[in-house]
């Protein structure tokens, strides 16, 4: 590390924090349960923070902790319904009017549509939320042997929208996300946390279809994800998980076998490393990660109320893709190794 606060031979940095969250609600039921206006909630709570470190001066030798303690109330309330099978609709909203986190707000809402054809359901779902919240406590203050800052950032806002549409009878889904965010805090190629004032978006498109032919499933995922700044969300253009298998009966309802294997792999990008020292995920801009594949092969098998997996997990390390097997920069992921799995549920 570049730095030393406290001492430069050894380290005992310490932190923690309790949160004691309490809260008054009422649920009323004006109409049907199942009407469309089913239930209202609404509620007050009040949150109690505590946030310990060690100062350098007196804490560091002494093992005792500055205390800081904070409170903030808020207000809540939330209704939903449902017009018999075809939808299905919620709302909810939270409110901090003073306190550590006064200002902050939430409103979130979702909907569920469904229409049917032969009584096979067409499913189409979306939900809004929009969000105003503070930073995180040690993203304002920190104190320890290698990072130290008091930071006073400005609240972070995000706008996020989902569709999802899905065909459960033919295993197909397709789901849209998009994020807008602004004021996003991170960390950056230093671990130093900093505030993109701009605003950056995610949008991704997720879908999913499995094929069954007899006793093979064929079961595919693919998402495909696009940021407007890199250096903020870092993030793989394209991330696809497959996985094929034979299941059948070695006796039929004994014992059920799946054999197969599954596959995982993504895009070249700038994948976030890790720093232990603030045990969190930065953003580094040195190297790359992805485009490997990492292919598992297993036999799973239900033997009753018995669940056993047997798993040769990276069979095809050294012997195809880059070999730059990483998930996160500079953590390699595990090498060719075999699993086994035992479940076992009793009866009560």
């Amino acid at each position: 590390y570049d730095n030393w606060y406290i001492n430069p031979t050894k380290s005992r940095d310490s932190i923690s924090e309790r949160l004691l969250s309490n809260k008054f609600y009422v649920q009323i039921q004006p109409w049907d349960r199942n009407g469309v206006i089913s239930t209202i909630d609404g509620g007050v709570g009040i949150d109690l923070h505590t946030y310990s470190y060690l100062r350098p001066t007196k804490d560091y030798v002494h093992g005792g902790a500055m205390k800081d303690k904070r409170t903030s109330w808020y207000i809540y309330g939330g209704t939903g319904g449902k017009i018999k099978r075809y939808a299905d609709w919620g709302a909810k909203a939270k409110y901090y009017p003073s306190g550590y986190r006064g200002g902050d707000f939430s409103l979130d809402g979702d909907i569920t549509l469904r229409a049917y054809i032969r009584e096979l359901p067409l499913i189409l779902s979306g939900r809004f939320k929009q969000e105003f919240r503070s930073p995180a406590y040690w993203q304002e203050n920190l104190l320890s042997n290698h990072y130290m800052w008091f930071n006073s950032f400005d609240k972070e806002s995000e706008t996020r929208l989902e569709v999802n549409f899905s065909v459960p009878s033919i295993a197909l889904e397709l789901g849209f996300w998009q994020g807008v965010m602004s004021n996003m805090v991170y960390y950056d190629g230093s671990s130093m946390v900093r505030q993109h004032s701009d605003l950056v978006s995610l949008t991704s498109l997720y879908a999913r279809k499995d094929f069954r032919i007899a006793g093979f499933h064929f079961d595919h995922r693919a998402l495909v994800q696009i940021s407007s700044d890199e250096s903020v969300i870092p993030v793989p253009t394209f991330s696809g998980f497959l996985s094929y298998y034979f299941e059948f009966w070695v006796k039929r309802d004994v014992l059920r076998v799946q054999l197969g294997f599954d596959g995982r792999y993504n895009t070249s990008y700038h994948a976030p490393s890790y720093n232990p020292a603030l045990s969190v995920f930065f953003n580094q801009r040195d190297v790359r990660v992805g485009n490997y594949p990492y292919i598992d092969a297993f036999v799973s098998a239900k033997w009753k109320r018995m669940r056993i997996l047997l798993k040769y997990q990276h069979v095809n390390q050294g012997l195809f893709g880059n070999g730059e097997y990483f998930q996160v920069a500079r953590y390699p992921l595990n090498p060719r190794m075999f699993k086994l799995g035992i479940s076992w549920s009793f009866y009560d």
